[in-house]
């Protein structure tokens, strides 16, 4: 007897530490809801069974599947899974895939499987008949081109792959490639998936091993009887997922019994899961395996409707033909059922939970919820096995402005994963929950993946410093809410500043014609990145991208000039706590792209701005300003601070008090000429300098036959490249000098901003965001006296 014991007394052996393993789900689903539904899948027809409604028996071609089939023992049970084919005329009456019949196929325990199919019950059944036969299952994505394909199963080297018959196409493109490049060994032995009522296979000649068969073929292989493999360690792999790819490409994601088992039982707070449950199938069973939704089903013994198209149609039906109460997946589903005509102003009978992760458009979210449902916001990823924190929609929020509600939308760390938190990945120290200091957001528990297929580079750096690194960036809030922000390699430099994905794409999914949205960065001459937008319209809309992107600009603007002057360099913006904005037009008579003339002109066209929300007016409150840049607010809400770049000072314009409108010289003859400035909430302005002082450009300020010569060299030579000794310049409240963090090889540094121990700076010139640590790298003697 394999026992070990501890100092107190206990002990582990095999009577109380069995591997964990969702699959003994199914056979707890055949003990105690062996006379229940397990699988509906077909045209819906109305039959009363019961108190429940099911597809019509013998007249539907696909039928339903019960969790032990009619007739046979619970010990033979235990070697099949159910299929949803009815035999001969016997209604509701399950045919029995043998689970050892994968079991003739592999040579070996843990190898292997393939799957290539829409949510079909067949895809369902290999969720269980893999893991029990000792294999691992990986379900590809439908959507994958050819190329794709063969680079994943070349990875994967899959035994065999299960594929519908609606994608041999594919598939054999993909093992041509692969024969194309010797690589003959990868190739997998096909098995088809064909409808119950289709009788010839798609496949014809390909390249696949003589021994092909489909599916039914396949059940007639195995033994009643068939004992139960699983696994010797419960960290055995069960399933492998692959990544999308949206970050590079796609990498091969290892689950284990002992996660999947875990996450399956979380699943059941996470979703609000109980009996009765009937679950329609709207995410994908290839992603995270569908969410580990597949096992959580049968460990509830609910109702898995099974569906090869889905449809806002078809979503309807299900829930007032089978009283659904779980559905999930991608914004696109809530999409479909706000937009629905069946949505048109009716309830739905009953509740129903909806889990959606992504981008959510609120509009939609208040649709649906209006019409019955009630909705949740997930987040999470493939490598933690799918959603990791979902936090349901609350009634208030509809109250709530816009802003409110997104920043609301995140949730709390769920059951099973023992932290969550937002760190800085240097120091590993969690950042302020103040819901302003971005981090990255990170993962431990016990429902991660075990690693990379084949990739041990891939994690060490995925799980360094004994975190899951996601390498999303996001926020904390107080209350321990998380909001992300957008994932790293996303982020878009703009013009020195920074552009979220994920806020574009919300912006997008507002239009009422957008069904999905994406956006990337694309290389810009003059901002040298902007962002790009792909969107999908959604069904029988049609639209052209001047619209779209004059809605989204349309929602941004709030004035466009003054006193009869059109801004033209509008550049800095603070807000003020009264909700006042306070901006500088740093010249009205040049453009961005013409910036340098107003400089070599020497004369004060720049103003100081501000716009009430609550009265839409625009006021001019300072003008004659030579160049006006970077604009601050102070603490205390009593002044503004801004930069006059060519004349190297920063001024101070009083708002309120007893000297309100009084213009003073707040900080004067500054070692570099001064772009934006920020608040850093410790005391302290950091000041961004383009670069240090210049000879030239002092003198040309000085003398105006100078700025001629100038002028007439940047017309026909070119601007000279005399910028350097870029950086940062620190100061107190009262202007009093702190430090200065210059490079004299760096040029065009437009922003700097400290958060925690870190200096982060931005630029129009660099395409990368520089990152200094203030405790390693003191900061130089500032010239300045």
């Amino acid at each position: 007897m394999n026992v070990t014991q501890n100092m107190e007394g206990g002990a582990q052996c095999l009577a109380n530490s069995a591997p964990l393993t969702p699959v003994i789900f199914l056979e707890r689903a055949a003990r105690v809801y062996g006379d229940k539904v397990s699988i509906v899948y077909g045209e819906m027809k109305k039959a009363r069974q019961g108190s429940r409604w099911v597809p019509a028996g013998a007249s539907n071609p696909a039928g339903v599947s019960r969790w032990v089939p009619v007739g046979v023992r619970f010990e033979q049970a235990l070697g099949f899974v159910l299929n949803p084919a009815t035999i001969g005329s016997i209604d509701l009456l399950s045919i029995v895939l043998p689970l050892d019949s994968c079991r003739v196929i592999f040579c070996h325990v843990n190898e292997q499987v393939a799957a290539l199919a829409p949510n079909i019950p067949a895809l369902y059944e290999l969720h269980f008949a893999v893991p029990i036969a000792g294999a691992i299952l990986s379900a590809l994505n439908i959507k994958l081109d050819a190329t794709t394909l063969a680079t994943i199963l070349e990875d994967l080297d899959a035994k065999i792959i299960f594929v519908d018959y609606q994608f041999v196409k594919i598939v054999l493109q993909a093992t041509q490639i692969l024969s194309q490049n010797n690589i003959q060994h990868k190739l997998p032995l096909l098995v088809t998936i064909l409808e119950c009522n289709k009788k010839t296979s798609p496949v014809g000649n390909n390249s696949f091993h003589s021994s092909n068969l489909d599916y039914d073929a396949l059940l007639l292989l195995g033994k009643v009887g068939f004992q139960n493999i699983g696994p010797e360690n419960e960290f055995d792999p069960i399933s492998v997922n692959f990544t999308s790819g949206s970050t590079g490409e796609p990498k091969g994601v290892l689950y284990s019994h002992r996660a999947a088992y875990l996450n399956s039982l979380a699943a059941f707070s996470r979703y609000d899961m109980r009996y009765p449950l009937v679950f329609l199938w709207t995410v994908d069973m290839f992603r995270c395996n569908g969410w580990c939704c597949t096992w959580a089903v049968a460990a509830l013994g609910g109702i898995n409707i099974c569906q090869r198209n889905l449809s806002s149609k078809l979503i309807f039906d299900s829930i007032l033909l089978h009283r659904v109460t779980h559905l999930c997946g991608a914004p696109a589903v809530l999409n479909m059922i706000a937009d629905a005509p069946e949505a048109d102003g009716k309830q739905i009978p009953h509740r129903v939970h909806i889990i959606i992760a992504g981008v959510l458009p609120i509009t939609q979210i208040l649709k649906v919820e209006g019409l019955g449902f009630r909705v949740s916001h997930a987040y999470g990823m493939t490598e933690v096995l799918g959603p990791a924190m979902v936090r349901p929609w609350k009634p208030e929020w509809n109250s709530l402005d816009e802003r409110g509600m997104i920043e609301s939308m995140e949730g709390l760390r769920n059951l099973l994963m023992e932290g969550v938190d937002v760190k800085d990945p240097e120091t590993m120290k969690g950042v302020p929950a103040d819901g302003k200091t971005i981090g990255e957001v990170m993962f431990k528990g016990n429902t991660l993946m075990t690693g990379y297929l084949k990739n041990p580079q891939a994690n060490q750096v995925a799980f360094k410093d004994g975190w899951y690194r996601t390498r999303d960036l996001g926020v904390i809030y107080p209350n321990g809410h998380i909001q992300l922000k957008d994932r790293a390699r996303d982020i878009i430099i703009s013009g020195g500043e920074i552009v979220s994905t994920l806020e574009v794409e919300a912006v997008l999914l507002s239009h009422p014609k957008v069904l999905e949205a994406a956006v990337v960065g694309q290389h810009d001459e003059n901002l040298k990145e902007k962002p790009c937008a792909f969107v999908k319209l959604k069904e029988g809309k049609s639209g052209s991208a001047e619209e779209i992107v004059e809605f989204c600009g349309a929602v941004e603007l709030l004035t466009d000039g003054a006193e009869d002057l059109k801004f033209k360099l509008t550049d800095a913006v603070d807000v003020a706590e009264d909700g006042i904005i306070y901006f500088t037009d740093a010249s009205y008579k040049y453009d961005v792209h013409h910036a340098v003339w107003d400089f070599l002109e020497g004369r004060p066209y720049g103003r100081l701005c501000s716009y009430n929300p609550v009265t839409k007016e625009t006021k001019v409150l300072v003008r004659d300003l030579y160049f006006a840049n970077g604009v601050a607010v102070s603490p205390d809400q009593n002044y503004v601070i801004l930069c006059e770049t060519p004349r190297r000072r920063c001024r101070k314009i009083n708002i309120q008090g007893e000297k309100k409108g009084e213009i003073e010289t707040f900080v004067d003859d500054l070692p570099g000429y001064p772009d934006n400035i920020h608040y850093d909430g410790e005391g302290h302005y950091w000041i961004a300098f383009p670069w240090g002082i210049v000879k030239g450009w002092e003198m040309a300020y000085r003398y105006p036959f100078i700025r001629k010569i100038r002028a007439l060299l940047v017309k026909y030579v070119g601007r000279p490249n005399m910028e350097k000794n870029a950086g940062v310049f620190v100061v107190d409240l009262e202007g009093k000098p702190v430090a200065h963090y210059y490079e004299p090889e760096l040029s065009m540094i437009t922003s700097g901003i400290k958060i925690q121990n870190y200096l982060y700076c931005g630029s129009i010139k660099y395409q990368f965001i520089i990152r200094l640590n203030l405790d390693q790298y003191p900061a130089r003697h500032s010239s300045y006296k």
